[in-house]
């Protein structure tokens, strides 16, 4: 079976990684070295070493950690990776919002997430990792 012009036009399309994409994912490997980095040092006060981070004790070094073989699952254009990352997002901005209200913002950490999420959800990104969109939410 042979596919024709148009279609493997549309399957390159497709797989092509959206330049968002790398960001988000060079992101999550700066994020998970700089936590691997306190984790390794043993530091108690992870404050000092990267700011207010918001995060209470491990869960914060757990998604620095956890975000690195989900930033070569987006490079690779996985479609796990990207169900991860918006769950990756989603625990960012709920220990964001905690942080939030213990008066230690994290306006940066929430403001990335915002924007991972909306740009996880373009039509051409999802595309790109096979995520097809609900049909009533379908733009024509």
């Amino acid at each position: 079976m042979t596919m024709t012009t148009t279609q493997q036009q549309v399957l390159m399309e497709r797989r092509r990684r959206p330049f968002g994409v790398t960001v988000i994912a060079a992101i999550q490997v700066v994020s998970a070295i700089a936590y691997g980095a306190v984790v390794l040092y043993d530091r108690a006060d992870y404050g000092n070493l990267l700011g207010s981070l918001g995060y209470f004790g491990i869960l914060g070094p757990v998604l620095g950690l956890g975000g690195l073989p989900i930033a070569f699952g987006l490079l690779w254009l996985k479609r796990w990776a990207w169900v991860l990352t918006m769950l990756w997002a989603g625990l960012n901005l709920i220990a964001g919002l905690l942080s939030y209200y213990n008066d230690e913002p994290n306006y940066i950490g929430m403001a990335l997430s915002v924007v991972a999420v909306y740009y996880l959800n373009q039509r051409e990104v999802q595309a790109a990792f096979n995520v097809a969109p609900q049909e009533g939410w379908a733009r024509e």
